[in-house]
């Protein structure tokens, strides 16, 4: 496998493996302006993209990681948990990185306390009875 930073010419290949391109509003512009921005990481398997996440500074200024998508038939395999780790990497030693979800996507709660992020806050209203749950983690390494 192959990370790197996306790139303008992902943004097809990266909407193609999002669950929620089509459910959430301006899923679409947010991937393609991230990729402008170069916040979009991706990871590629025999070339072909099948994951990426967005760090950014969208929470107080704070480093975020906005999102972090796997395609749906490599879920499961430790990818998730290679980007999460690749998203520490790029924040750097000393900082901290912040996320959140939704109280229903129960795998990535797991993936969030497995890698050590403590559940530090609860938005409501965000999505109908869905709240979104927000992580915090120190990066120490």
């Amino acid at each position: 496998m192959e990370f790197r930073q996306g790139t303008e010419e992902d943004s097809y290949a990266i909407k193609a493996i999002d669950s929620a391109i089509n459910s959430v509003l301006n899923r679409s512009e947010f991937i393609d302006s991230s990729l402008k921005q170069g916040t979009v990481q991706v990871v590629l398997d025999d070339g072909e993209v099948v994951g990426y996440f967005v760090v950014n500074r969208s929470f107080f200024d704070r480093p975020t990681l906005e999102m972090l998508m796997v395609a749906e038939s490599r879920r499961g395999s430790g990818i998730g948990r290679e980007l999460l780790r690749r998203a520490q990497a790029i924040v750097g030693t000393g900082k901290e990185l912040w996320t959140s979800t939704n109280e229903s996507n129960s795998l990535m709660q797991a993936l969030l306390a497995s890698e050590g992020f403590k559940q530090t806050g609860r938005i409501e209203n965000l999505d109908p009875d869905d709240p979104e749950i927000v992580y915090y983690k120190p990066v120490t390494a």
